[in-house]
């Protein structure tokens, strides 16, 4: 999946990241710049030096283009993405009793604090919450503008739409568009398909014109090819849109085993962008909120059932843990600075991962209705920093430094 950044945390196919660079003041869009063409990156954000009448200053920028993560890798499926090295995986040990039919909830206590957190139990808690939203948006009937190329296949499109669905009416009581949701489906094969509809979408509010839109996407495609794997969501000229450039090689098998959680994370990031970009409004967070929010909710709303949920929610951890980028991330000290907005050593594949279970502990301590009262406060204009800490009672960075400690628990248990 291709995340990024506008003004605001949301994804976007046409616009993603790099990781972070904190090192490097961020360019503020409209202020002067030393040199015309000079580009800089920031928190993803590639900014370009323009010239403005006789002043040389920085543009909007655009978010630069990264591959998604690799999939989960499990015993009955290959990696869908480019190919990487061949590992055998130890057996995946799940935080609760092996689950049947007749499961029940775990029967210890809902934690009501950070330190009572338990790893067998935050998991369930925070399903619980959301599985009452799941309930009460069931009949809501989304909207979309379905483009697809001759190349993608209806049975592919329906496994997207399926998982799209469950995300618009999870969340239906909070953001229903008024609007249709056009969502791009094409392939590596038809970049004829992606140059005519990418540029549909162009705003010159980016200064960036439709070919250097199609040129992030041509990227990915000359990277991996008939294995690309990659999603992403916008607000382009202040319609919502969602695209998935899956290459040939991805099949509708391995979408459903491995990659199941993509459709419901992408139109997260469509609701997190009424609370920026958008509208306007300050948005809903740092990276790790904005991706660990997007991949939590994928996990739930991919899997009907806690236990199918668990394991599915452990073996994408486990395999992003194994990650050369984070297979050293245990302390939690290195747990924090990876994930922190900031820090030059952070780790962009780490807001999936960390940030998900991070966004999970919220969720198991504070309830679904303790973020939505979070977005609802944001919607009525006040910044999420503001907001974190009137509904949860702490300052961000209190809250990942806390949380960071039960992170750390869970990554030594569930990978030794």
């Amino acid at each position: 999946m291709r995340k990024s950044l506008g003004g605001i945390a949301i994804a976007s196919l046409l616009l993603s990241f790099a990781p972070l660079t904190a090192h490097a003041a961020t360019p503020k869009p409209g202020s002067l710049c030393p040199k015309l063409n000079q580009t800089q990156i920031s928190n993803g954000v590639k900014y370009s030096c323009v010239k403005s009448g006789k002043k040389l200053v920085w543009n909007k920028g655009v978010v630069i283009a990264k591959p998604a993560p690799a999939p989960v890798v499990t015993p009955s499926a290959q990696p869908t993405q480019a190919a990487q090295p061949t590992q055998k995986s130890k057996p995946v040990i799940l935080l609760a009793p092996q689950v049947t039919a007749d499961f029940v909830a775990p029967t210890t206590n809902k934690p009501n604090s950070i330190e009572e957190l338990d790893a067998q139990t935050a998991w369930y808690f925070s399903w619980q919450s959301m599985q009452k939203y799941r309930e009460a948006g069931s009949d809501y009937k989304p909207n979309y503008l379905i483009v697809s190329s001759s190349t993608f296949g209806s049975q592919k499109t329906q496994i997207i739409i399926d998982g799209l669905d469950s995300a618009a009416k999870f969340w239906s009581n909070f953001w229903r568009p008024d609007t249709k949701v056009t969502v791009l489906l094409g392939t590596e094969k038809d970049l004829d398909f992606w140059k005519v509809e990418l540029a549909k979408f162009y705003d010159d509010r980016f200064q960036q014109s439709p070919n250097d839109i199609y040129n992030y996407l041509i990227e990915d495609f000359s990277k991996f090819g008939a294995k690309n794997n990659s999603a992403g969501a916008s607000w382009f000229t202040n319609r919502p849109n969602m695209n998935f450039p899956l290459g040939t090689e991805v099949t509708a098998e391995a979408i459903s085993q491995n990659n199941l959680q993509t459709g419901p994370h992408e139109y997260t990031h469509l609701v997190q962008g009424t609370l920026g970009y958008a509208f306007n409004l300050p948005g809903i967070g740092p990276s790790w909120m904005n991706e660990g929010q997007a991949e939590h909710a994928g996990l739930f709303l991919s899997r009907s059932t806690p236990q199918d949920y668990l394991t599915y929610r452990n073996f994408r951890f486990v395999n992003q843990w194994k990650n050369p980028q984070q297979q050293n991330l245990r302390t939690s000290e290195d747990i924090y600075n990876a994930i922190k907005s900031g820090p030059a050593n952070s780790v962009y594949s780490a807001y999936y991962s960390y940030g998900a279970a991070a966004w999970e502990a919220l969720v198991a301590i504070y309830g679904q209705d303790g973020v939505m009262e979070y977005f609802k406060q944001i919607k009525n204009g006040a910044n999420w920093d503001l907001a974190f800490k009137s509904v949860f009672g702490m300052g961000e960075d209190e809250y990942l430094h806390r949380v960071s400690i039960y992170l750390s628990k869970l990554r030594n248990q569930l990978l030794p």
